[in-house]
């Protein structure tokens, strides 16, 4: 029997080989076959014995029982039975595998325990693989993350190291995407092979990418080892290790679209037909899962970009403001979503500023989130009324699409006299800092969510910027980041009123840092608007030699 560092499992070969096995079956309804075997145990041991196999038939997990054993002699010992099930690649429970210890005397117990010991680590890997595989890839949404959860299951349990082999976009080969060895000292050879792509056709995964044919190499070949995918990098799969390998393709119909090639360097036990099986199973399972996770990531990019496109290229340079925004995607979530903010110069006298978020993710908020900010900013040609906008929009939203919500914060500016009036639906309440770090909410003018029938309403709220103060809008994505709403706002309050805002060119990276520097759970958008004041302005203006705004002169 080959030798396997400690730590390592044997395989199964190499013990069944050596072990007095004990093949239990069961018949349809339970009752065990093989009259020869339940014949030799002691008549008063017989019930309690068949009632334990039972129930762990039943359960489908290990088997341990003393019970008393005939020998040849015809002399009774307590004998140790110990089992574990045995499952298809599938999972499928097809019988256990096992055998009896002579506990009276002794023999072999310690050599004997140790192997049956390895047994039931071989087999317990191949249950946690299925395990992690069929709990982790319902969570993955992207190709990294499903990627991550394959070597997460197959690297170091089942094998030292692996590669990942997909089409490259343009469809012109194959390269390395993922690489993982168990060995982190290894790891800058695996960052240089990522990424490579093949030039020579005679490597096992070139083999197997043209035939579409699996391989197993139970013992590396010493022509193949020097036939790596760029001959200047056997060096580094020397370094790796390369005793025995295992390469299955990814199939999408008739057409190969990848690979996996797990490989033991450092393991001596080499890969046998049944682990062939396992990692055949595991490519089948995977190849839906990356089929999806590469549509998430085409959705993504579409909305992403839509939702660039939607948003501000740029911001308007007027005097007497000053103006900073952060748009930001969720970390975790699917895809981008319908957050916006929005400035808007509506003639020589007033300013309009928005923020909102539509409910929802991927590429349906975002053209929600577009239609939205565009109807706004063509409405507010047509009124100056916060509060008419608000319920036009509100008018617009339930008939295109009236199964969708979003709230909503609309202010009308007036620079030349810092005079605010707003309404909000259903969104976050804007911060203002005044220039002595003092914070406030501007909770007026509040209207339900759009999406919600709510009648026409006059009455708007009204406050006046004093000169360098900053008004904070944002969405809530910025205070919701621990899950925590409460203590959110209460430190973006007090980072908002902080002295490093105050004096910062650009509040706006400064909030979303001191906020969400390990990102948030959902989209954020933040925009600061800084109210320098006219006369401030004016003299600015005026040293400069350039010509005055409107609301300058006035």
């Amino acid at each position: 029997m080959e030798v396997s560092e400690p730590g390592r499992p044997s395989s199964d070969k190499a013990i069944l080989d050596r072990l007095p096995v004990l093949t239990y079956a069961s018949d349809q309804n339970g009752v065990i076959t093989g009259a020869a075997w339940i014949e030799s145990v002691h008549p008063d041991d017989r019930d309690r014995v068949r009632e334990h196999w039972l129930d762990t038939v039943a359960a489908g997990v290990p088997y341990v029982a003393e019970m008393r054993l005939r020998g040849e002699d015809g002399t009774f010992c307590v004998f140790l039975n110990r089992a574990v099930p045995v499952r298809d690649a599938s999972g499928t429970l097809k019988g256990y595998a096992g055998a009896a210890f002579d506990i009276d005397t002794g023999r072999k117990r310690r050599e004997d325990l140790r192997t049956l010991t390895e047994l039931h680590e071989r087999v317990s890997i191949r249950e946690r693989l299925y395990g992690r595989l069929s709990e982790r890839l319902s969570e993955a949404l992207s190709l990294d993350e499903t990627i991550e959860v394959m070597l997460g299951a197959i690297v170091p349990d089942f094998a030292d190291w692996m590669s990942v082999y997909l089409e490259k976009r343009e469809r012109d080969g194959f390269e390395v995407i993922a690489m993982r060895h168990w060995d982190e000292r290894r790891r800058p050879i695996v960052e240089e092979l990522i990424g490579t792509t093949f030039t020579t056709e005679s490597s096992a995964t070139a083999q197997v990418l043209r035939t579409g044919e699996a391989m197993l190499l139970e013992r590396y070949p010493e022509d193949l080892r020097a036939r790596a995918i760029q001959s200047n990098y056997f060096g580094h799969l020397e370094r790796l290790g390369l005793r025995s390998a295992i390469v299955v393709p990814f199939r999408r119909g008739e057409r190969i679209i990848g690979a996996i090639h797990v490989i033991r360097g450092d393991n001596l036990v080499n890969f046998d037909r049944e682990d062939l099986l396992l990692v055949e199973e595991v490519a089948r399972r995977m190849t839906p899962a990356i089929y999806h996770a590469e549509a998430y990531e085409r959705e993504r990019l579409v909305a992403r970009r839509f939702q660039e496109a939607a948003l501000p290229t740029v911001l308007p340079d007027l005097p007497g403001l000053e103006f900073d925004a952060v748009y930001e995607a969720a970390k975790t979530e699917a895809t981008v979503g319908g957050d916006w903010y929005d400035v808007f110069q509506i003639d020589d006298e007033r300013l309009l500023v928005s923020v909102g978020d539509v409910a929802g993710h991927g590429l349906q908020a975002a053209t929600i989130m577009a239609m939205l900010r565009q109807s706004l900013r063509a409405l507010s040609l047509t009124t100056g009324s916060p509060g008419e906008l608000m319920f036009l929009l509100r008018s617009l939203m339930a008939k295109e699409y009236p199964d969708t919500v979003a709230t909503a914060f609309i202010g009308i500016l007036w620079p030349s006299t810092g005079k605010l009036e707003y309404v909000s639906a259903g969104h976050p309440a804007p911060l203002v800092r005044s220039p002595s770090g003092y914070v406030e909410e501007l909770t007026g003018g509040r209207r339900p969510l759009l999406g919600i029938p709510h009648p026409k309403s006059s009455h708007v709220a009204k406050t006046t910027l004093s000169p360098g103060s900053l008004l904070l809008l944002f969405t809530d994505g910025l205070t919701e980041a621990t899950r925590d709403v409460l203590e959110g706002e209460r430190h973006l309050r007090s980072v908002v009123g902080s002295a490093e805002v105050g004096s910062a060119l650009n509040p706006a990276h400064v909030v979303y840092e001191a906020m969400l520097r390990n990102g948030s759970f959902d989209d954020t958008a933040i925009l600061s608007v800084r109210y320098v004041g006219i006369k401030a302005a004016l003299g600015k203006t005026a040293a400069a030699g350039e010509a005055a705004q409107p609301w300058a002169r006035a």
